[in-house]
């Protein structure tokens, strides 16, 4: 439940903060984040900078494996797919397939939140409608 909240509060542009470790980290193919602030702050910008853009995107979490590790964390391993579109260039839009990696931790007033998060992209495609599309 935490990842599909996650993803939903990145897709609606609200904070993602308290599903976050204060000293959480975020890996991501552009450098590390470090700080429950920071990150959180990284996907507000990233979520008002898609609407200024009126761009479109969507993330889809799945095959969810889950193993448990040493003291009240467990390890997360899923399948990231994100959509985005881009209305202003005639819908033309992009699919990225992702490796997540998550440590999740179970906080001292009893609520799991990430630890760490990491995504390595696997599979990035550019999308081109076909005929029909509407701007």
């Amino acid at each position: 439940m935490l990842l599909e909240e996650f993803t939903s509060r990145v897709g609606s542009g609200g904070s993602v903060a308290d599903l976050l470790a204060e000293d959480a980290a975020l890996d991501t193919p552009r450098g590390q984040i470090a700080g429950r602030e920071a990150i959180a702050k990284l996907f507000q910008s990233m979520f008002e900078t898609r609407r200024t853009e009126k761009r479109v995107s969507r993330h889809v979490n799945s095959n969810l494996t889950i193993r448990k590790l040493e003291s009240n964390r467990i390890e997360a391993r899923s399948v990231l797919t994100a959509f985005a579109i881009e209305p202003a260039s005639g819908m033309k839009g992009s699919l990225l397939i992702g490796d997540q990696l998550d440590i999740i931790a179970l906080s001292s007033d009893g609520h799991m939140q990430f630890k760490s998060r990491k995504m390595v992209p696997q599979l990035t495609f550019d999308l081109t409608p076909s005929g029909g599309a509407r701007p």
